[in-house]
């Protein structure tokens, strides 16, 4: 009978401690939720909030600065690439006309020799 009881109150004091700990954890669940807590509003509030914001602002920067000079580079590498392209083109319709005049000249010799 007194163990009957004992036992009782120990299951009871069980089951307080855990509601006790769902109650707690759900109520740290919610604190971590809200605003308060979020990693911006933690920065903004501590007093190195400014330079923090300084040095993600200068790595914006340098991004911005190294991809406007790969940018940069690679339009002029592609401007130099067409240019290339173009002598490249030109010099090939030279030859092209050259071979051609050349073939015409030698098929009316060949024209003149034979008749």
């Amino acid at each position: 009978m007194v163990y009957n009881i004992l036992n009782e109150k120990i299951k009871k004091s069980e089951q307080i401690k855990n509601e006790l700990i769902k109650k707690g954890v759900k109520n740290l669940n919610q604190k971590l939720k809200n605003d308060d807590y979020k990693i911006d509003n933690i920065i903004d509030k501590h007093s190195l909030s400014d330079t923090y914001h300084n040095l993600i602002n200068s790595k914006d920067k340098i991004d911005s600065r190294f991809q406007s000079n790969y940018n940069k580079t690679y339009h002029s590498v592609d401007v130099e690439l067409y240019k290339l392209n173009r002598k490249i083109d030109n010099k090939i319709r030279l030859v092209n006309k050259d071979y051609e005049t050349k073939k015409e000249k030698i098929e009316l010799k060949l024209k003149k020799n034979l008749l």
